[in-house]
Order: C-alpha cells, then sequence, then structure tokens
C-alpha cells in the first residue's frame, strides 16, 4: 500500500516530466519567433533605404537655388533687394468730381522685380505706366490719356532733373489743352514720387519742343 510520500514523490515526478515536456516545445518556438523578427526587421530597414535611394533617383537631384525660401525677393549685387513698389498716376472718373480737373490724377500701386536704383526704378514705373490701367482698375473708374502703343526711348537724370524721352506716338491726335495736361500730369506725377527728382522734361523723339510741355 503506497504511502503519502510514495503519493508526493510521484506527483513531484509527473510535473517534472510534464514541465520538460513544454520545454521543448517552447524552447525551439521562440528560437523561430527571434530568428524571424530579426529576419524581418534586416528586410524592413534594407527595403527603406532602398526605397528611399529610388525616390531621389527618381526625383533628380536639386537644382540650385531650390529648398531657400519660397517668395524670397532676389537681390541684385550691389543694390539691394529686387523687389520694388512704386505709384503709377492715371486719371478717374469716379475721382474727379472737379469740371476742370484736367490735370487731377489718382495713384494705384504696382510692385515689380527690379533693383532700388531710382533711375532703373522710374524706368520700370514709366514702362509700366504707358501699359495702361488693368482690368481691376478699369472697373474702379482708372483710365488713361496716354496713346496705346506710345515708347519709352529713355530716361536721364541730371540733378534734380528728369528728362523723359518718348515715341512720337505720344503726340498722336493730342489736341486740346484739357488732354495735354492730363497726359503731362500722369508723367509727372509718376517721376516726382521718387525724392531724387523735383523736375520733370518730357520729350519726343529728343525734341524739347513737344507741345507737352507747360
Amino acid at each position: 500500500m503506497a504511502t503519502n510520500a510514495d503519493r508526493r514523490k510521484r506527483g513531484k515526478r509527473r510535473r517534472l516530466i510534464f514541465a520538460r515536456s513544454w520545454a521543448w516545445v517552447l524552447v525551439p518556438l521562440l528560437v523561430t519567433l527571434s530568428f524571424g523578427y530579426l529576419l524581418y526587421r534586416s528586410c524592413g530597414v534594407s527595403g527603406t533605404v532602398e526605397d528611399s535611394s529610388a525616390t531621389e533617383e527618381a526625383a533628380g537631384p536639386l537644382l540650385e537655388g531650390e529648398g531657400e525660401a519660397a517668395g524670397a525677393a532676389p537681390e541684385v549685387e550691389g543694390k539691394g533687394p529686387a523687389f520694388r513698389e512704386f505709384k503709377l498716376f492715371f486719371g478717374n472718373s469716379d475721382f474727379n468730381t472737379r469740371i476742370a480737373g484736367c490735370d487731377d490724377v489718382f495713384p494705384v500701386y504696382r510692385a515689380v522685380t527690379g533693383s532700388d536704383d531710382v533711375d532703373d526704378t522710374a524706368v520700370l514705373a514709366l514702362r509700366e505706366l504707358l501699359k495702361g490701367p488693368n482690368r481691376t482698375e478699369e472697373g474702379q473708374g482708372y483710365y488713361t490719356s496716354l496713346n496705346p502703343g506710345v515708347g519709352l526711348r529713355g530716361l536721364e537724370r541730371e540733378g534734380v532733373t528728369a528728362y523723359a524721352d518718348f515715341s512720337p506716338e505720344l503726340e498722336d491726335g493730342v489736341a486740346g489743352s484739357c488732354r495735354t495736361m492730363a497726359i503731362r500730369a500722369q508723367i509727372t506725377e509718376t517721376l516726382l514720387q521718387f525724392e531724387e527728382i523735383e523736375r520733370v522734361v518730357i520729350l519726343v523723339e529728343g525734341n524739347p519742343g513737344s507741345i507737352l510741355q507747360p
């Protein structure tokens, strides 16, 4: 007849056998899982690097200037910022309430790329003036008295006096003192906005005897 001690020994032996049996199953399983995880990590990292290289190759190398802040104004060496704001002067049927306000002109604003040299900027302003008001400004009542097709032949400055030379189209069909005053006012006020210019002389093909002289 088995005693209590014998039963305890047999129970301990069964538990030991059971534990060893599970060990033979779990250890290979853990090894397999660990190896699979390491293999997955290795493939994942390799695939990421390869994908990155493929993306860079497809995109191509960066061109010079790419990656800089978007919208930054370019600079002209020795002349400072290349982004300029200035005013153009046009007539306006909504603002001009005077009966004889032929020389009443009103400003609109432009922003263009160019140096901050006053003479260069004045040339840009005159060229924009010759284009006339844009569609939005026309809808707001702005108009120009300058003929279409007028060209700027040049602009020279002697001290505070600016000499603006235009093509012959400036005087074509211009009759009456009111139209003359309006054209002169548009050109003169556009140039006088610059502090360095205090007097404006309008030339037509270099001729100072233009009808647009005061």
